[in-house]
């Protein structure tokens, strides 16, 4: 009888080179930086102001942080609760292209870079590209559902360093709540705040 846990163990489960691991966090950085030019760009064509759009709220200002805030928080605790030791679980069951615990010990090789990625950059091209940008263009072509699942598709493969099973998890556990969030309430400041949250909580758990 076929294993497919062991033949996917033994195909996807490869250490990162040693030079990947010291540099993880600028190749991190620069692939956000390729994203964030070509978004920029296309923005641009379209006449999308990525500054403007999506950022005023018909709501108290307040009420939008606090509760991107709240809802990063409570995103933290569960991954750090649940959602981390299924990821385990699975990588361990069924392989990965990664080793288990392989990128979390690779993102804090260079902690700064990975503070500034993660947490300064990362949340604003992220929120201003799938959240933003991504869900008003496909709005002509597509119902609400298709909309979602198209723009989480997208942004949990941006996430492919962290391999299949963080990538997975990804754009289904955060990527289709934010942008069902964003659809509510039409504009990005909630999860903007609650994605800062979540990555600001990452940084300081895998760095501590």
């Amino acid at each position: 009888m076929f294993n497919w846990g062991n033949w996917s163990k033994d195909l996807f489960n490869k250490p990162f080179p040693n030079h990947l691991k010291e540099q993880g966090p600028t190749i991190f950085l620069c692939g956000l930086l390729i994203t964030s030019l070509f978004f920029i760009w296309n923005a641009r064509q379209d006449n999308f102001n990525i500054l403007k759009t999506g950022w005023r709220s018909p709501s108290n200002l307040l009420l939008e942080i606090g509760g991107g805030v709240a809802m990063g928080l409570t995103m933290a605790i569960l991954y750090f609760a649940f959602v981390a030791p299924y990821q385990i679980i699975l990588q361990n069951k069924f392989g990965d292209y990664v080793e288990t615990g392989e990128t979390a010990m690779f993102l804090v090789q260079q902690p700064i870079i990975f503070f500034i990625a993660n947490v300064l950059v990362a949340p604003f091209i992220e929120e201003s590209l799938f959240r933003n940008y991504a869900l008003k263009k496909l709005a002509p072509r597509f119902n609400l559902l298709p909309r979602i699942l198209l723009t989480s598709l997208g942004f949990g493969l941006l996430h492919c360093m962290g391999g299949f099973w963080y990538m997975l998890m990804t754009g289904i556990l955060v990527g289709i709540p934010f942008a069902y969030v964003v659809e509510k309430r039409q504009n990005i400041i909630w999860t903007f705040a609650a994605h800062t949250t979540l990555n600001l909580l990452e940084v300081s758990y895998f760095a501590y």
